[in-house]
């Protein structure tokens, strides 16, 4: 179980420099040090904090990623089938996400809302080609490969887990982890990772899409964000969950027949059957000694910033409704003088 060790440090390192980053800032803050950045070039920053990390594992491991990552082309209609597909498991996405909205923040609006200055083409760039490529090089090219060569169906599921959790809350990582699982699943029906590339590519595209129309309908996103934040009540989440809910049982569906189809279609239907058969003897997999000590590491550290990052949210949200309550008692008292 070398691989995963290997795989399981490399998370490690990502988690502890990301929460360094988020100390450090938050050091900042409580001092009251002004360090002005704006949201695109922390939106770049993110991106340096998995890379780096991985680049400097790939020179001390002598790791070659064009030998370790499978880039294969993929012809036309494959790229069709994996935009088809992508389009798909949104329903359910959605669905995910609105449950998970039940129990924890969307810290997505806040960003949507500090973006709403940028060009279109700058909004593709930073929310949908950048994190294509360099999060799919990173989880799905590194991780996942690496992962894989224990276990294919081990490789999937905590590729899936270490891709959520590095998104550091809750609702992110309800829905990461579903498209970390169904990203995964697409190397192994393509053979190629320019596929997930494609699909987190059209994900995160079309949110960008959503978001410049809702600057064109209402004139501005801050005004749609706070309209959706007041709508966001837990009758509402239930309602949009329960329509995007009955919607994603007939899309996820077609989704499964889609991915069967590419997998006939790249000739790795074979491939994809032996994935999900139950390996005996001396090639059976063992989940308890692929389980490490820096992975459970990574995933409590994780866990806790998530918890804490909640705690602190919601006493922020009752501090900003106690506030406005007395808001609302000074300007009715003095209109009433």
């Amino acid at each position: 179980m070398r691989n995963t060790l290997k795989a399981d440090l490399l998370f490690f390192i990502m988690v502890l420099i990301h929460l360094g980053a988020v100390t450090f800032f938050t050091v900042l803050s409580i001092r009251k040090i002004s360090v002005e950045y704006s949201t695109n070039q922390s939106l770049l920053l993110s991106q340096l904090l998995i890379l780096i990390p991985v680049g400097i594992y790939l020179l001390i491991t002598k790791t070659n990623p064009f030998k370790l990552i499978r880039f294969k082309k993929i012809d036309v209609a494959t790229i069709f089938m994996v935009i088809l597909l992508t389009f798909l498991i949104m329903p359910l996405i959605t669905f995910i996400n609105s449950v998970s909205m039940l129990f924890s923040n969307n810290n997505v609006l806040t960003l949507t809302n500090e973006l709403t200055g940028n060009s279109f083409l700058l909004n593709l760039l930073l929310m949908a080609v950048i994190p294509a490529i360099s999060e799919e090089f990173v989880f799905r090219g590194i991780l996942f490969h690496t992962y894989r060569k224990s276990s294919v169906l081990y490789g999937v599921v905590i590729s899936g887990i270490v891709f959520g959790l590095m998104h550091l809350n809750f609702n992110q990582f309800s829905y990461a982890f579903v498209l970390g699982i169904v990203f995964a699943l697409l190397i192994e029906a393509t053979g190629s990772i320019y596929a997930t590339m494609i699909a987190h590519f059209f994900i995160n595209g079309n949110s960008v899409v959503i978001m410049a129309l809702s600057n064109k309908v209402w004139g501005g996103l801050e005004q749609s964000s706070q309209q959706l934040q007041s709508q966001l009540t837990p009758k509402y989440l239930i309602m949009i969950a329960g329509v995007y809910g009955i919607i994603a049982v007939g899309t996820t569906a077609l989704a499964i027949g889609v991915y069967i189809w590419i997998g006939k279609h790249c000739k790795r239907e074979n491939h994809l059957r032996a994935v999900f058969m139950i390996r005996k003897g001396e090639d059976k997999f063992i989940l308890r000694k692929a389980i490490s000590i820096p992975l459970i590491v990574s995933i409590v550290l994780c866990l806790s910033y998530m918890v804490l990052s909640e705690v602190v949210q919601a006493n922020y949200n009752e501090n900003v409704e106690i506030e406005q309550d007395v808001e609302d008692i000074e300007n009715t008292l003095s209109i009433e003088l």
